[in-house]
């Protein structure tokens, strides 16, 4: 009986141990996760929150135009979208650097052209501007080119023919043939203007514009005495109106040198330049000092007597 009560005592002794242990056992430490170097971006808005003219669409919704040369303005006139696709722009571009002055000229022309690398094509072209070398055995042309859709640059020496497309005239030597056709166009007769008559032109604009303005009435009258200068020529009163609006106005400075000139100038006719000047004066309705001073300021500078 003893026995049984010792036995039972030690189990129960063991027993309480064990739950004692697990009671103040500490719990496991967490695994350490590695530190992310970049942080994760804030997830976005759902697309409810958007208002409905900013939702982004899908593509099945709105689905990306083609690019179209024909609404590009790039075709040329005889081409269709098809035919434009299947040519390749492989052109050579030209180095143009040693040719200048620029002068402006509108002609058609239909060109052999071999360019540097070679390659033989026929185009027609719209020349726009041209340049010739001081010899004059060379021009660039810059022109729109049909065959290719857009603007291209051209070396006369490398044109092995050329037509004009208007005359049908075969030309020969091409920079001379550009430099003659520019002289008899309004661009070529207005720089020839300008290096005959560029001080006449150049102070009556001054005086037109003493008081800021240079109106319609004024323009009028440099227009006729120009045309009077310039009588052997075919230049046009449009020609010379569109003129008018692009040039510069002189400083006073230089208004004082053009006059020194003039007042040496054997071809002016001082009595009709002067008439002149009173003539732009005369259409204002009232004048400024400056305006009231120019006109015995001329005739001192002119030599000529009141």
């Amino acid at each position: 009986m003893g026995l049984i009560i010792f036995l039972l005592l030690s189990i129960g002794f063991v027993l309480l141990i064990r739950s004692s242990q697990k009671r103040t056992k500490s719990p496991p430490l967490p695994t350490e996760k590695p530190l992310s170097v970049t942080r994760p971006l804030p997830p976005p808005p759902p697309p409810s929150t958007f208002p409905s003219t900013l939702q982004p669409k899908t593509p099945e919704e709105d689905p990306p135009e083609r690019f179209s040369f024909e609404k590009a303005g790039l075709l040329p006139e005889r081409s269709s979208p098809a035919e434009y696709a299947d040519r390749q722009d492989s052109d050579a571009w030209e180095s143009l650097y040693e040719f200048a002055p620029e002068r402006r000229l509108e002609i058609e022309l239909e060109i052999d052209y071999r360019d540097r690398n070679g390659q033989d094509t026929t185009r027609r072209i719209r020349l726009k501007r041209f340049a010739c070398n001081d010899s004059l055995s060379d021009a660039a042309l810059m022109a729109h080119c049909y065959l290719r859709g857009g603007f291209r640059s051209f070396r006369a020496s490398n044109v092995q023919r050329c037509v004009d497309t208007e005359t049908g005239e075969i030309i020969r030597d091409l920079p001379q043939y550009l430099l003659d056709t520019y002289a008899s166009s309004p661009s070529g007769l207005l720089e020839i203007m300008w290096e005959k008559y560029g001080d006449e032109l150049a102070a009556l604009i001054y005086i037109g514009k003493l008081d800021g303005r240079l109106m319609r009435k004024e323009k009028d009258v440099i227009i006729s005495y120009m045309l009077n200068r310039f009588a052997d020529s075919n230049l046009g009163e449009v020609d010379l109106l569109e003129e008018l609006k692009a040039v510069d106005v002189l400083s006073k400075n230089q208004f004082a040198r053009c006059l020194g000139r003039l007042a040496t100038s054997n071809d002016l006719d001082r009595s009709a330049f002067i008439e002149t000047v009173e003539t732009i004066l005369a259409t204002k309705k009232a004048k400024s000092a400056a305006e009231e001073e120019v006109v015995p300021y001329i005739r001192k500078r002119l030599g000529l007597s009141k």
